[in-house]
């Protein structure tokens, strides 16, 4: 999320520019007011996109951990009793 973050104060600034401008020139105007609604909106929008883009990875990397981890165990518990067939084979030979 750092270069949605990083965009933040610039976003903020555009939208505390278009407060200024809608106040200075006074009046009733709708397409500025629409603009800076949509602006406001779209900006939130690719927001929790992110946000949520962000929760699906680490959710995601987290359960690849996981299995990785548990894998890793598994093999290690074969290869244990792989080797261990292996010396009772050697055993019984000699």
């Amino acid at each position: 999320m750092n270069d949605i973050d990083a965009l933040h104060p610039e976003v903020s600034q555009v939208i505390d520019i278009g407060n200024r401008l809608h106040f200075d020139i006074g009046g009733d105007r709708p397409e500025l007011e629409k603009y800076m609604e949509d602006m406001t909106s779209l900006w939130q929008s690719i927001y929790d996109q992110c946000y949520s883009r962000l929760q699906l990875l680490n959710n995601s990397l987290a359960e690849a951990t996981n299995f990785h981890e548990q894998l890793m165990v598994s093999l290690s518990s074969s290869m244990f009793l792989g080797l261990r067939s292996c010396s009772v084979c050697l055993i019984l030979l000699f």
